[in-house]
């Protein structure tokens, strides 16, 4: 053996070339450690940008949805007000079997008619259409039947009232009661078909 081959130069050279392969293992080690990382922070990092993106889509919708709610609300409270105000009215009026339809009629006249008067069919369908509107800007078909439907209960419960004087007491009292409870059922529907729309 010559003197470059010699095991104690062997030994010389790996225990001088040691450290530089442990540290060059170690870096290679880390490299990869430092790419499977960001690997894993970048999939992390996606995740939380779809999650922050479907929360602000959900209030921006629960945001519009509040908007438009709250301008069904304008539109028909009005309505069903002055609704439920000349329903109580009416019924106040004719309430008494045996009251005489002279009596009656001076009673719907003194406090029924003027009001009746008041609540046109166009101020009807002016909230109609508004409503139709909101609910087509919100895409609920369910809605937009409810508010049809409510309009037209409350056009036949209107179209009860009797100013003849000639129809009073219960039965007839219980037929604009049951299109009262029909048309109130439908306002409260259509609050509920839109605040509860996963669209």
């Amino acid at each position: 053996m010559d003197e470059t081959t010699s095991p104690q130069n062997w030994v010389d050279i790996i225990s001088t070339a040691g450290p530089f392969v442990v540290a060059l293992a170690s870096l290679a080690f880390n490299y990869l450690q430092t790419k499977r990382i960001a690997k894993i922070n970048y999939q992390k990092d996606i995740e939380i940008a779809n999650i922050q993106q479907k929360s602000i889509i959900l209030e921006e919708s629960l945001r519009s949805k509040h908007v438009y709610l709250t301008r069904l609300e304008e539109i028909y409270s009005p309505i069903l007000a002055r609704t439920e105000s000349l329903v109580q009215n009416y019924i106040g009026c004719i309430c008494e079997e045996n009251k005489p339809p002279a009596s009656i009629v001076a009673s719907l006249e003194h406090f029924v008619v003027d009001d009746y008067s008041n609540f046109s069919l166009e101020i009807r369908k002016t909230a109609l259409a508004k409503a139709i509107i909101i609910c087509h800007s919100v895409k609920n078909h369910r809605a937009y039947e409810l508010a049809i439907k409510l309009d037209g209960q409350i056009t036949q419960a209107l179209a009860l009232f009797d100013f003849t004087g000639k129809s009073s007491g219960a039965i007839h009292i219980d037929a604009i009661r049951k299109l009262q409870k029909e048309y109130q059922l439908s306002f409260v529907s259509i609050f509920y078909c839109i605040a509860n729309d996963r669209g």
